[in-house]
């Protein structure tokens, strides 16, 4: 999809070079920041693997909902406490 915007821009840029300087230069860079992300999301797509990295997962402990509520109460007492 940001290819295909890219795309549009170089016509656009081939269509007005005459009324602006910078377009062209600013095309081209573009052009090398979209190459260059391009071969970096193609190489952490494909060569890196989730499992080999173990901070790619979080091991959160499970909260049960009651201590949830009564957690969310004791704030909610707290800032009463504070205000009023």
């Amino acid at each position: 999809m940001v290819w295909g915007f890219y795309a549009v821009a170089r016509m656009h840029t081939m269509k007005f070079k005459r009324f602006s300087t910078h377009i062209v230069p600013v095309t081209n860079f573009l052009l090398i920041f979209l190459v260059i992300l391009s071969i970096i999301g193609f190489v952490l797509l494909f060569f890196i693997s989730p499992e080999d990295n173990n901070s790619w997962t979080i091991n959160a402990p499970k909260v049960s909902s009651s201590e949830e509520t009564d957690e969310v109460n004791y704030r909610e007492e707290i800032i009463w406490n504070e205000h009023y």
